[in-house]
Parts: structure tokens; sequence; C-alpha cells
């Protein structure tokens, strides 16, 4: 009774949103999409991505993987000392390329931990070991679309003489804020 009467709220605010409910297949599909989009950020919580490392020169796989991991930790380290390095993991994802170091996904355990690195590695700007890497959230996809749109239009508003916008995060959205100039 009460997993039915939260269906039909979902329901509503589904057919408030414009998601058509008469057409079954349609509204499974968002469904479906939606909870594999929930599930993919509940996976990538978990996760930082490190851009600008270099890549280890050697062709073995298990040294060039230490390698990624002693950089992650010795980084993590550096930018918050109360992290818990068990059970961390590191694995270089996309394709080879030499003209580009691929990015590095750390895997840690408690996911409150992704935030505070986040935090704390601006910190490190100044370090000149750090100085050309970026830290950012393990994204998916459909997030990191959203994020190019909200670029884009912000591009625009400035371009059209809009002022002190900026880019922030809300509950884990972004959205266009107008800032004062002191907090730029």
């Amino acid at each position: 009774s009460e997993l039915k009467t939260e269906m039909e709220g979902i329901k509503k605010k589904l057919s408030d949103l414009g998601v058509p409910k008469d057409n079954t297949t349609n509204f499974n599909e968002f469904i479906n999409g939606s909870v594999r989009e929930i599930s993919d950020r509940q996976a990538r919580s978990c996760n930082v991505m490190i851009f600008g490392a270099k890549e280890s020169t050697t062709s073995e796989g298990r040294p060039r993987n230490d390698s990624d991991l002693a950089l992650a930790i010795d980084f993590i380290l550096k930018t918050h000392a109360n992290i818990n390095l068990e059970g961390i993991k590191t694995l270089r994802v996309g394709r080879k390329n030499p003209s580009k170091p691929r990015p590095i996904k750390v895997t840690l355990n408690p996911k409150t931990d992704v935030l505070s690195i986040i935090r704390h590695a601006k910190d490190l700007k100044h370090h000149d070991t750090y100085k050309d890497i970026a830290l950012r959230f393990d994204r998916t996809p459909a997030q990191i679309s959203e994020y190019n749109e909200l670029k884009t239009t912000l591009q625009a508003r400035l371009h059209n003489g809009e002022t002190n916008l900026k880019i922030k995060y809300f509950d884990g959205f972004p959205k266009i804020v107008k800032v004062s100039n002191a907090s730029n």
C-alpha cells in the first residue's frame, strides 16, 4: 500500500515533467534509463579522476600500476592526512596516446573521502610536482553532457554582456549563479 502510494506520486511527478504516461514503452525506457543513470552515479561516487599525471614508461603492467598507485597515494596524503588508504585502487582509463597521458581513476573506500580530497586538492597547485595535475569527480556521460551544455550557455551569457557569472554545484547539480567580485 505504501509502495503503491509512492509509485503513484512518482508517476504524477513524471507526468508533471512531461513524461507521457499513455506510452508505456517510452515511460519504461525513461524509468530504466533513469535507474541506470542513478546506479552509474552511485558506482562512480567512490572514484576520483586524476588528469595530467605522466604515465610510466615501463611496458610491464604491474610496475606501471604500482607507479600510478604510488602517485595517487602520495597526492592523497599531501591533500589530506585523514584519508583511509586501505583498499585504494587505481586504473588508467582510455586509449594510450603518446601526446596526452590517460586519466587515472582512483577508487576509494568511503565516498566521503572523495569530497575531502577534491576540496583539498587546490592546496597543491603551488607544489611543483602537482601543478599540472587536476582532480575531478568521476562523472557519467550524462553529467558531462549536462555540464558542457551549461558551460555553453554560460559562455553565451557572458558574451552577451552579463558579468559575474560562474557554474557552481548545489547538491551535486551544476547551476549558473551570479557571484560577487570578491569571491571570483
